[in-house]
């Protein structure tokens, strides 16, 4: 059954990280989170080639950029259509993140803190991406900058002060000189060892009343759990997250929640991820 409040949002998406394993540890997601059904479900096609693909000019190529465009357009109607409140998302990557962020922060009219734990900032654009892959640009494009077309489906922009990177520890130098001039947020993945109330307070300084939490299992240190995409050394304990996310569930109305960018693997899902799941959909906030 649905958790109540909650809507469920399946989306596996690949084609934003040029890998099918990222629609492959979706399908695992939601094969351990099916108490969860019934999902709104976004269709991807799995066998298309995925090539570099030109905007306005060869420098703003991005890999699949016509597949990411049609997924997100689709994901987009589906959550309009639903019109949920609360949206509980499974996704292939970072990517599909555009259509549950813009469509919450359009929802809640600008007042949503979004909390984007993850081993990286995913702050670039086409011309400064190195991999020249969109989940690498899905922040930036979401802070309103990037491909024209991709920007043009959030149909409201984040501010920066809306936005808490948490844990992030791999950056390109042109995120970090974007995060440097536009003063976001960070709690380095040092200060969520020492406790929850670093990140808790970055939050409310925000002032927001509601929170959505990003979590990319990469931002977990991958001595404790390899099976994700892009793994980065140093990140944060499993528990920490836990703490962290609970943290602001009980203090914070979440109404956003989206696990991403799983690699299949031998760990038990349920075991490692389930209880971080729980402590949004179990333990969400009412203020």
């Amino acid at each position: 059954m649905r958790a109540p409040g909650w809507t469920s949002l399946f989306f596996p998406d690949w084609q934003s990280a040029g890998t099918t394993r990222a629609h492959d540890g979706a399908v695992a997601l939601r094969k351990a989170f099916s108490a969860r059904e019934p999902f709104l479900e976004v269709p991807v096609r799995t066998s298309e080639p995925v090539t570099l693909s030109a905007g306005a000019s060869p420098d703003q190529a991005i890999v699949g950029r016509t597949a990411v465009l049609d997924g997100l357009r689709g994901a987009i109607t589906s959550l309009e259509t639903a019109a949920p409140a609360r949206l509980f998302s499974i996704l292939g990557t970072c990517g599909a993140e555009l259509a549950p962020v813009s469509y919450l922060n359009a929802r809640y009219a600008g007042d949503l803190a979004v909390v984007w734990l993850d081993a990286h900032g995913d702050l670039n654009t086409p011309e400064s991406s190195p991999s020249k892959r969109f989940h690498g640009m899905i922040l930036r494009t979401l802070l309103g900058e990037g491909d024209p077309a991709l920007t043009a489906l959030v149909t409201r922009p984040l501010e920066a002060e809306q936005v808490v990177l948490a844990g992030t520890r791999d950056l390109d130098p042109p995120e970090r000189d974007f995060v440097a001039t536009r003063r976001l947020t960070m709690v380095p993945p040092m200060s969520m060892k020492a406790g929850p109330n670093v990140l808790r307070a970055a939050v409310r300084a925000t002032g927001c009343r509601h929170v959505y939490v990003h979590l990319d299992l990469d931002v977990i240190d991958p001595a404790e759990f390899p099976n994700v995409i892009v793994p980065a050394p140093g990140g944060v304990s499993i528990a920490g997250i836990e703490r962290a996310i609970r943290s602001l569930t009980t203090t914070f109305d979440c109404v956003g929640f989206s696990v991403v960018e799983y690699a299949p693997g031998p760990q038990n899902l349920t075991t490692i991820v389930g209880t971080i799941v729980e402590a949004v959909l179990g333990q969400a906030s009412t203020v």
